[in-house]
């Protein structure tokens, strides 16, 4: 299975073979590629990689949850666009160091984003994509000073209950990895 969204972003999935063949089709000059962690060696050998990140991704099921939210999560709105981007390119400046306001409330028509605000200033946010048949959070992000408190614990267990609320599966349970090229 190949997608390819905004002729840049790629992501492949199958057998070793078939994955060799679909990578022969793709001639882009700037691609982020997410694959299959087993993958990797032959990305390698096509692509000169400038950043790599492992993802891991997990299965749930309605009523195998166990959430576990401890503080207040509220839904954010575009005003708070500003200060979503902030706290992502603080929390992990390598990987979300061009993110932008813009960019986050343009996500927001079709996006969730759920967030901890402590003493007026967000702390901790997540956001899940939901269809009609699967759900999955994109992004989890809690500022350096308010981490190991339970924030992102909370928010995950939010976006777990909305992701449940619409759909019976969170997504697949497998490690993948995501390579990025200039």
């Amino acid at each position: 299975m190949m997608l390819i969204y905004k002729r840049s972003i790629v992501q492949l999935r199958g057998t070793k073979p078939a994955f060799e063949k679909l990578l022969e089709g793709i001639d882009l000059k700037k691609i982020e590629l997410d694959t299959e962690i087993e993958h990797r060696d032959i990305v390698r050998e096509k692509y000169q990689i400038v950043r790599e990140h492992e993802l891991l991704l997990m299965t749930l099921r309605r009523g195998e949850e166990r959430l576990a939210p401890t503080d207040d999560v509220i839904d954010l709105k575009p005003e708070r666009a500003g200060e979503i981007a902030a706290l992502m390119r603080s929390a992990n400046p390598e990987f979300w160091g061009d993110m932008n306001a813009e960019r986050i409330a343009a996500s927001m028509n079709r996006n969730l984003w759920l967030g901890t605000v402590v003493d007026g200033r967000l702390v901790s946010v997540g956001n899940t994509f939901l269809t009609d048949i699967v759900g999955n959070i994109h992004t989890v992000a809690t500022d350096e000073s308010y981490r190991n408190k339970g924030y992102a614990t909370s928010v995950v267990s939010a976006l777990v209950r909305e992701i449940l609320q619409a759909n019976n599966l969170a997504p697949d349970s497998r490690a993948e990895r995501q390579y990025s090229r200039p």
